[in-house]
């Protein structure tokens, strides 16, 4: 019996070293004032706005046209956008560009310069839109600045009966 409570001392004290989290990420390291970002509490609300001010201890935001202050607490997750619409701005242009440029090369075109330049530039530019739209669907993940630290609790108790003895580990997270 003496084996088995230095083997359940043992684990509970390895379990409670390994759920132990790293050292504490204060929001103000990657979080600036001006950043759009998305905010994520304990209780699931979601906040999308502008940082109007910072701390260790707590976040401001303009949120939907109201200034939200959050303790560093209750963030869970705080997540900055990535790159929505570059994609499309970009492949406008380049469509834009390879269908005017398509339109000026084309020498022996049924139709005169002056016509077939804008209609196959506005074609370029929609086909190019899109391929930036998919593009910025498929690559772009907004960057997550603050994660908090997973919460792990473990709870050891004696548990006596009348014919043995024993230890009762409770983890949760």
């Amino acid at each position: 019996m003496h084996a088995f409570l230095r083997v359940a001392t043992f684990l509970t004290v390895a379990m409670a070293t390994f759920g132990s989290p790293a050292a504490a990420q204060a929001i103000d390291d990657k979080v600036r004032t001006g950043m759009t970002v998305a905010v994520l509490d304990t209780w699931g609300d979601r906040y999308r706005g502008r940082v109007e001010h910072i701390a260790a201890d707590r976040i401001r935001l303009w949120h939907l046209g109201d200034l939200v202050e959050l303790s560093a607490d209750a963030v869970v997750r705080i997540d900055q956008p990535q790159g929505q619409g570059t994609g499309m701005i970009i492949g406008l242009s380049s469509g834009i560009t390879l269908g005017a440029a398509a339109g000026i090369a084309a020498v022996d075109s049924p139709l005169p310069r002056v016509i077939s330049v804008p209609i196959l530039a506005g074609v370029g530019g929609l086909v190019g839109q899109g391929i930036g739209l998919l593009v910025d669907a498929v690559v772009h993940r907004p960057r997550t600045l603050y994660e908090r630290s997973p919460r792990v609790i473990v709870g050891v108790s004696a548990v006596t009966v009348s014919r043995s003895k024993g230890v009762a580990v409770k983890v949760s997270w």
